[in-house]
């Protein structure tokens, strides 16, 4: 089988009372038109398959493409977290702008981690646009303990994501200056 495109699996079988069965073939991206072209040194000419198109599966795993920055202790996080839906193959599911994920926090004591959501503040859920969802306005409460915590992201039967550890800093420091931008350098 070709396809003019990468494909995983036994791409060169032999056949069996002249049936060759391809059971492991697959494409790992989203191709609007794909056609496999099977060709034997016994088929001449090769043998085109009918036009097909090659689309995601459907949502399998939480991706956290955007850990929450800038963390300061009862103020919006200064760059919120976004998450994207993925498909067994790792593609970014597109389809999806219906999906609704949820943000909790989790704070770690000893070697283990318990939920303190209940000091995670904001919009807690973000719906999913073309596979990716933005949370807005997310915090830690004024009355969050030190230490190291992690978001967590979730959607009803998908596994969830973890960012990586973070910490905040105290209530009342001023919010650093982001270097390097201006209004006129991005054409405000």
């Amino acid at each position: 089988a070709n396809t003019g495109v990468p494909i995983s699996g036994a791409s060169v079988i032999s056949a069996v009372d002249g049936t060759a069965r391809f059971t492991d073939l697959s494409i790992d991206s989203d191709i609007s038109s794909v056609r496999l072209v099977f060709t034997s040194p016994a088929l001449r000419p090769s043998i085109p398959s009918a036009a097909f198109p090659v689309v995601t599966g459907p949502a399998a795993s939480i991706y956290i493409v955007q850990p929450p920055i800038g963390v300061y202790l009862s103020q919006p996080f200064v760059i919120q977290p976004a998450a994207e839906l993925r498909d067994t193959a790792g593609n970014l599911v597109t389809s999806d702008s219906t999906s609704t994920l949820a943000a909790s926090l989790e704070y770690k004591t000893g070697s283990t981690y318990i939920d303190r959501t209940d000091l995670l503040e904001g919009s807690k859920t973000a719906q999913a646009v073309y596979g990716t969802a933005t949370f807005m306005n997310l915090q830690i409460a004024a009355t969050a303990p030190a230490g190291l915590y992690r978001l967590k992201i979730s959607r009803a039967g998908t596994q969830a994501a973890r960012s990586g550890d973070f910490t905040f800093t105290s209530a009342g420091q001023t919010l650093p200056e982001v270097v390097g931008w201006s209004a006129a350098s991005v054409g405000c």
